[in-house]
């Protein structure tokens, strides 16, 4: 495991806007929201502005939002737009101020360097605004053959929790709201940091496939098959255990040869392959937080021989796992 980065002496906030519009769903504000406000209490990442088309706003279920600002004539450069979900997004759009924040939003695609997200039906008002124009892109799984309809060119992608395409991000819902902004987070600053925002806010992690910079515990998370994830909960656990493909196919009432299909499928990469990326993080984090011998890590690790953990080392790291320890050691 790497040391954390420094922070940096001087951090420039982000400018994050949420378009608070008429019945929005409440978790799909405050989950993103909470992810920002539990970074801010040790880095101060983000500035946190909303806005609408008028000062008050009612969200779903009643509650009134107030004071908010008014949408500005024109986006700052590199700020971020979030939209949340709403309860009948379809009969906001119809509306008259649903074609107002359409003309709005059309606009705000000129802005340089904008990062638009949405959360759940706010997916349906980016596409209406012209946002997701060949886009890969998701949203409710309910939603999807709306916003099918709605943006034919859009590559909508329903088996996942949030999509990155640039600067377009969009989550399937409610929670995966909050999925999607810890992995911005990860983006923002590092994955160390996001990793103890999340423990901070007890959420389980889950991250997007075949980005090298997370950690093997966050890889191949971003997928919504339940017993996928019991296997993946199985490994992390027990790394240490004899995981063969027949033992983790019981645990989960599957077929070996199915369980294989569907683990690819889901994470991009094999049974054997994640079992190996998890030993070998472990095992980094044993050479640079103890003093354990090789052979001790060895065992721990869940690899049966000295000689079977280098051949897996050297595929991923250059230093030896000697040099790893006098490099990392916290």
């Amino acid at each position: 495991m790497l040391k954390p980065l420094a922070e940096p002496s001087k951090v420039v906030p982000i400018d994050c806007y949420f378009l608070v519009l008429p019945g929005f769903l409440p978790l799909d504000l405050a989950g993103p929201q909470q992810v920002m406000l539990s970074a801010n209490n040790h880095r101060q990442l983000y500035r946190i502005h909303y806005i609408s088309l008028c000062p008050d706003v009612a969200m779903k279920g009643g509650l009134m939002l107030q004071q908010l600002m008014p949408l500005p004539v024109k986006m700052p450069q590199g700020s971020r737009l979030i939209i949340a979900g709403l309860s009948q997004t379809d009969q906001f759009l119809a509306s008259a101020q649903g074609e107002q924040v359409v003309s709005w939003l059309k606009q705000q695609r000129a802005v340089d360097d904008l990062t638009l997200v949405t959360i759940c039906s706010g997916a349906l008002i980016a596409a209406k605004s012209g946002f997701l124009v060949n886009k890969r892109c998701t949203t409710h799984q309910d939603l999807i053959a709306r916003l099918e309809l709605i943006e034919p060119s859009a590559q909508v992608i329903s088996d996942r929790l949030y999509v990155q395409d640039g600067k377009t991000w969009s989550s399937a819902g409610i929670s995966s709201g909050i999925d999607m902004m810890l992995a911005m987070l990860q983006q923002d600053s590092d994955a160390q940091f996001t990793e103890s925002i999340a423990r901070d806010m007890v959420v389980y992690m889950r991250r997007t496939e075949g980005d090298s910079r997370l950690s093997p515990w966050m890889e191949g998370r971003n997928h919504i098959q339940r017993r996928i994830h019991l296997v993946q909960d199985a490994i992390t656990k027990n790394p240490h255990e004899n995981l063969s493909l027949e033992t983790l196919a019981e645990q989960c009432h599957m077929s070996s040869r199915h369980l294989s299909r569907k683990f690819k499928e889901a994470t991009g990469q094999s049974v054997q392959q994640y079992i190996v990326a998890i030993r070998l993080a472990l095992a980094e984090k044993l050479l640079s937080q103890t003093q354990c011998p090789i052979e001790q890590v060895v065992e721990e690790c869940g690899f049966n021989s000295v000689r079977n953990f280098r051949r897996a080392w050297v595929q991923k790291n250059t230093l030896s796992p000697s040099k790893y320890r006098k490099q990392y050691q916290l």
